[in-house]
């Protein structure tokens, strides 16, 4: 027999107003303006918790929670509105608390509901390749361009990455909190206008300067200027999607079950880490055959091409999770006086910075931006570097591909140490692994002086002799760099999911975004040492300095084991006077 319990009326927060005013007015809840009608009654129903369901992964039915109410809905419905929702999904009730005969649906609703994550996750996935496929690209070219353009020198490499890392110094903290103050879709389609405008006007310089190669006048710099700059602000707008996606739609989508968001990042560092094989392979490829213009030209064409459909395939998943349209807003949201507007950015870094450093997995963190100080990776100094003595596109390419195979092998086998030795163990246990492999990097550079490296200088006698040496030496600093992919990206992925689910979920954003300014804070003194030994003699040298930093990050990341193992301290709340800095 059924039962229906009525709903006693409630009466609203003096916060609070009616439906859709309440939706920009209440307190620590966000939606966009023009997704406003998803949040009518006809869309969600919300229990009590606050999260809400499609009615599509629920098969149509309205699940009832007890005792509670849609919190923007209309005080003022009847009861048998109620009723009618109780009826809908066959809500029963049985004395003694036992459970009755139609309950066995729940597993029905849940599968269903299974279903409809795992869709939107696939379009996610899609998103990303789209995205990755672009930025692998990119990264890849970017040094082949500017080696091309001022030949004989790494001198505009080490720039153009000294330039993007502190533009990302600076403002990923602040791409962190625009990300947590903005709602979801928002910041999103800021990202990806922003992102894709600034690499076509990059793409264009670069193809002027590739066609103009006898430009050296002030011409030539005022292009090779807006060529470093607009694309150092494409890799900001790139920072803010990568926080408004991969480090908080992921945890709302996956509702921070522990397996599946370890499947998801693990699923989607493998599409990164398939496009480093793919892509690179496919410009490089392109770049020895078809010229340096063309592979230009086919990265500013994929840009402009895929920029629509991955808004698209987005904007589908966030209409597919009304989770996505609510979330926790700091108080720093509000509006500040004009006064303060000029030390707003500066005040919302040193607050965030805070915040980071009051995170118990700091330590973890900050090992793992340790390891962006270093040349010995697929990057542009080390690509420059291999490219002046001698080695072609195509077998630059291939290695890098490599090295993402041990990568895409790394996403496989960190779920299955994952799983015998816990996060913070696996993290130790790979990171290690990268240390033991880059050893063979430093044997790279043991055997002495080889001049200058270019064997186009060499004496006829001394050539054949020249290019088995170089073969030896960047035999040996290819191979180390591609093996140590595994143990890097088995870190990268503990850390990461360290970040998402041990720091509170209104800062999520802005704690990852500081994590992003100090990779790069590191990452910007691994150019700065590439500008100050950026004669290819001086390569050893950078090469120990790398190793040195990557030794301190295994003993950074060993002291937060150790203080793991002795306790596992709650998440530290906010400071309300940090807060009260941003306000008005």
């Amino acid at each position: 027999m059924l039962s229906v319990k009525k709903t006693t009326k409630k009466k609203l927060p003096e916060t609070c107003t009616p439906p859709r005013a309440a939706l920009a007015l209440c307190p620590m809840a966000h939606s966009d303006d023009d997704d406003d009608a998803l949040f009518g009654e006809d869309a969600t129903e919300l229990g009590h918790s606050g999260s809400a369901l499609p009615l599509h992964a629920v098969g149509g039915s309205r699940p009832r929670a007890e005792n509670s109410r849609h919190p923007h809905g209309d005080p003022e419905g009847d009861d048998a509105a109620t009723d009618e929702r109780a009826l809908l999904i066959g809500s029963t009730e049985e004395e003694g608390g036992e459970k009755e005969e139609g309950s066995g649906s729940a597993g029905n609703l849940d599968a269903a509901g299974a279903r409809h994550t795992t869709t939107q996750l696939h379009r996610m996935y899609y998103s990303h390749f789209l995205s990755a496929w672009g930025d692998r690209m990119w990264q890849f070219a970017i040094a082949l361009f500017l080696i091309e353009i001022w030949p004989d020198s790494l001198l505009l490499a080490a720039v153009y990455g000294l330039v993007s890392s502190a533009a990302t110094m600076f403002f990923g903290a602040i791409a962190g909190h625009f990300v947590d103050c903005s709602p979801r879709l928002r910041a999103v389609r800021v990202s990806l206008w922003g992102q894709n405008l600034l690499t076509l006007v990059c793409v264009v310089l670069i193809c002027v300067l590739l066609k103009h190669k006898d430009l050296h006048d002030g011409t030539f710099w005022v292009l090779v200027a807006g060529v470093i700059l607009s694309g150092s602000a494409s890799e900001v707008y790139s920072v803010v999607g990568t926080l408004a996606v991969e480090k908080d739609w992921v945890v709302v989508v996956t509702k921070k079950d522990t397996a599946l968001l370890s499947k998801t990042n693990s699923t989607l560092r493998r599409i990164d880490l398939s496009c480093k094989i793919l892509a690179p392979l496919a410009v490089g490829l392109i770049m020895t055959y078809a010229g340096t213009l063309a592979g230009a030209l086919l990265i500013g064409a994929w840009n402009a091409i895929t920029f629509p459909l991955e808004y698209i395939l987005l904007d589908w998943v966030y209409k597919s999770f009304p989770e996505l349209h609510h979330k926790e807003v700091p108080k720093s949201a509000g509006k500040v006086s004009v006064l303060r507007q000029m030390g707003r950015p500066f005040i919302i870094i040193y607050t965030n910075w805070k915040v980071w450093a009051d995170q118990p997995v700091w330590r973890a963190g900050a090992a793992l931006a340790l390891l962006y100080c270093t040349v010995l990776s697929f990057g542009s100094i080390m690509t420059a570097y291999a490219y002046y003595r001698g080695i072609s596109e195509a077998v630059l390419s291939a290695g890098r591909g490599v090295g993402a195979v041990f990568g895409i092998g790394a996403t496989f086998l960190f779920s299955v140490v994952q799983n015998r030795l816990g996060l913070v163990k696996t993290g130790a246990v790979s990171i290690i692994a990268q240390l033991a492999c880059l050893m063979l990097c430093v044997v790279s550079v043991l055997p002495g002086d080889s001049g200058d490296g270019n064997c186009s200088t060499a004496a006829p006698d001394d050539y054949s002799t020249c290019i088995t040496r170089r073969n030896v030496e960047l035999g040996f600093l290819i191979t180390g760099v591609m093996m140590s992919r595994l143990g890097l990206w088995m870190f990268d992925l503990s850390v990461t999911q360290l970040l998402q689910v041990r720091v509170p979920d209104a800062k999520r954003a802005s704690i990852n975004g500081v994590e992003s300014a100090l990779q790069n804070v590191l990452g910007l003194l691994g150019y700065v040492f590439g500008i100050a030994l950026s004669n290819p003699r001086q390569w050893p040298y950078l090469v120990f300095i790398s190793i040195g930093f990557v030794t301190a990050a295994v003993v950074l990341y060993l002291t937060y084991v150790a203080y793991d193992r002795k306790t596992q301290a709650p998440l530290p709340a906010v400071q309300d006077q940090d807060e009260e800095m941003l306000q008005a």
